[in-house]
């Protein structure tokens, strides 16, 4: 048991609120990362677009992501409804 945990109840609220406290850290973590792509895909596409071959694959590539689109998607069908951050 860990100091001043003396009940079986007293260490199950602490583990629990540990593991809340772990679980809100990593959903923190995964927000910012995702922000972070978003705003370099972003940038990739604001210095890349006039390119007639960029596509959803090379963003991807960029990024060091696969792509979950078929490989025949280009940049074109998604830019009507994506609203980059």
């Amino acid at each position: 048991m860990l100091p001043g945990l003396q009940k079986k109840e007293d260490f199950s609220i602490w583990l629990l609120n540990t593991a809340l406290y772990i679980h809100q850290a990593m959903n923190r973590e995964r927000d910012n990362t995702m922000k972070q792509v978003i705003r370099e895909a972003r940038q990739y596409i604001l210095e890349h677009y006039q390119e007639p071959e960029l596509s959803v694959e090379q963003i991807c590539r960029h990024l060091h992501m696969t792509s979950v689109l078929p490989s025949n998607s280009s940049l074109p069908l998604l830019t009507g409804s994506i609203s980059l951050i």
